[in-house]
């Protein structure tokens, strides 16, 4: 399990660096598009490749997160989804912390530095409501069971 978690952070922390030096890099060329010294329709395009890349970067975290959380509960290890759901919230956390320091220092527009933690959050959201939807019918299926016995 050592190695999955390790793989799992790995990858928490690789595509969310990815995303946040990608939208520093964005923010150069758009810099450069409105001083005038890079030519408009060349900057939109680099800006619209740029923003796709982010995207499914964005998108590969999120499938990340919740395909750990269903393996975890289909091989039955429901337990180590409360480690995962503090990992991926830490990291959260850490790369929420680094965006606003980016954005204070370049002058970055902040939404977009951290915006791949709102769909990290998002997805532990998600995670949270299949887990106490899951105890529901659990805590009924048992209530209803005693009742029949």
């Amino acid at each position: 399990m050592r190695i999955i978690k390790g793989l799992y952070i790995g990858a928490l922390l690789s595509l969310n660096s990815a995303v946040l030096t990608i939208e520093l890099y964005k923010n150069t060329v758009r810099d450069r598009w409105a001083a005038g010294i890079e030519i408009g329709e060349e900057a939109y395009y680099q800006l619209q490749q740029l923003r796709e890349i982010t995207d499914f970067l964005t998108i590969l975290l999120t499938f990340i997160i919740l395909g750990g959380a269903l393996g975890l509960v289909l091989w039955k290890k429901k337990e180590l989804l409360k480690t995962q759901i503090i990992i991926t919230m830490s990291i959260s956390v850490l790369f929420y912390i680094a965006a606003l320091v980016a954005g204070m220092i370049t002058g970055a527009p902040r939404g977009n530095l951290y915006q791949q933690v709102h769909s990290m959050t998002g997805s532990i959201v998600m995670i949270l409501v299949f887990s106490l939807i899951s105890m529901y019918f659990k805590r009924n299926e048992r209530k209803v069971r005693e009742l029949i016995d």
